[in-house]
């Protein structure tokens, strides 16, 4: 089970102390909270200045999300603070290679989930080029155990893995990179003290990928089982992100 960031911090500065320090965030649950409308969260200003802050120190600050390049693009906007969108699924040769193949794969999936979203209410599909995602938090609380029994009974191409989200399915093409990939290839171009902080399943490949030379921050929330992450430490909320970051950039 995780410790807390905030008690264990006098010991963890030594652990980066003369060091410079990579810290890599999602954005979904870290950043911006998040909202029954996925195309809602927007940065608020206090996250802003304390980003900016922890730029201003030397530490290398990257954004690594499974929101795809266009909603970043309008969404996030801070010099010196780099995005990697899809997980990094664009510095895979795979996904250049298998393209096409990967647009039919997630237009089938697609034309399966509809009859299912039209069924529950309160559905959302959201595609990208390299997964597609359904959102059941606007399902009503009744039906949502229904409809995850529904998605869990599916049958389509095992070409496909099914990862959970916080109130979220995501359909991700197999070969494609997750998350903890994608920080240890930022890691080895940064050769840095990795700090990584996420919120829900996607993000326990980066707390792997951490875990021995760096840390892994779990913001913890009702929708996360806490006691089975592989971060080693985590903060109560969005709200202790800030100061997070903050405590980083001393």
């Amino acid at each position: 089970m995780p410790a807390s960031f905030f008690s264990a911090l006098p010991l963890l500065r030594k652990k980066w102390r003369r060091r410079r320090r990579l810290v890599i965030l999602d954005f979904d649950g870290v950043l911006v909270p998040i909202r029954k409308n996925p195309a809602a969260p927007r940065l608020a200003a206090s996250m802003k200045r304390a980003l900016m802050k922890l730029r201003d120190s030397g530490a290398s600050v990257w954004v690594l999300t499974s929101r795809d390049a266009s909603f970043m693009n309008k969404r996030f906007h801070i010099r010196g603070i780099r995005v990697i969108p899809e997980r990094g699924a664009h510095w895979n040769p795979i996904f250049s290679r298998q393209n096409a193949s990967i647009r039919r794969m997630i237009s089938q999936l697609e034309r399966v989930l509809k009859p299912l979203a039209r069924s529950f209410p309160g559905s959302l599909i959201e595609r990208k080029p390299s997964s597609l995602v359904f959102h059941y938090r606007n399902v009503a609380l009744s039906r949502q155990a229904a409809l995850i029994q529904s998605i869990h009974s599916l049958s389509f191409t095992s070409s496909l893995q099914k990862v959970p989200g916080r109130k979220s399915f995501e359909w991700i093409p197999r070969g494609l990179p997750d998350k903890g990939v994608t920080v240890r290839r930022i890691g080895a171009s940064e050769r840095a003290f990795p700090i990584y902080v996420g919120d829900d399943s996607t993000d326990e490949p980066a707390f792997l990928a951490v875990k021995r030379n760096g840390i892994g921050v779990l913001v913890r929330s009702s929708e996360k089982n806490f006691r089975t992450t592989n971060a080693r430490y985590y903060v109560n909320g969005i709200r202790d992100v800030d100061r997070l970051l903050h405590s980083l950039a001393r």
